[in-house]
């Protein structure tokens, strides 16, 4: 992005996923979607909020089409969780360990402690 002739290009998509690389308190190395794409920045969402973040403060994730739809798969589900409320700091934690993930996949822990998490807040 920094070697590019001027006008800067935006190399972002909408819809792409993301890390966010800095810039943003608190989400250091946490997966987005990119919502909006603008000059030199994304709007982004992430499972708790939406950020408007620096393309210097991105890295996209390389998936594939079935992959992308897998995190934004995931990405509803800890967003239905994190609209019902006040959640308990235990639930809190094992969704921040899911905004870091480095792969589409859940494993067999990471989905029983979401399936858990969804059946006490939001009845399944």
């Amino acid at each position: 992005y920094l070697h590019q002739k001027y006008p800067p290009i935006n190399p972002f998509v909408q819809g792409q996923i993301c890390r966010i690389t800095s810039g943003v308190s608190g989400k250091l190395n946490c997966w987005c979607v990119i919502s909006e794409v603008r000059k030199d920045e994304c709007v982004v969402d992430t499972w708790d909020s939406q950020y408007v973040v620096s393309v210097d403060d991105l890295s996209p994730m390389k998936f594939t089409r079935d992959q992308e739809e897998q995190m934004l798969l995931l990405g509803s589900r800890m967003t239905a969780l994190s609209e019902v409320g006040e959640l308990d700091e235990a639930a809190k934690w094992v969704l921040r360990g899911l905004e870091k993930l480095n792969r589409s996949q859940l494993n067999s822990i990471e989905e029983k402690f979401l399936q858990l998490l969804e059946n006490e807040y939001l009845n399944y």
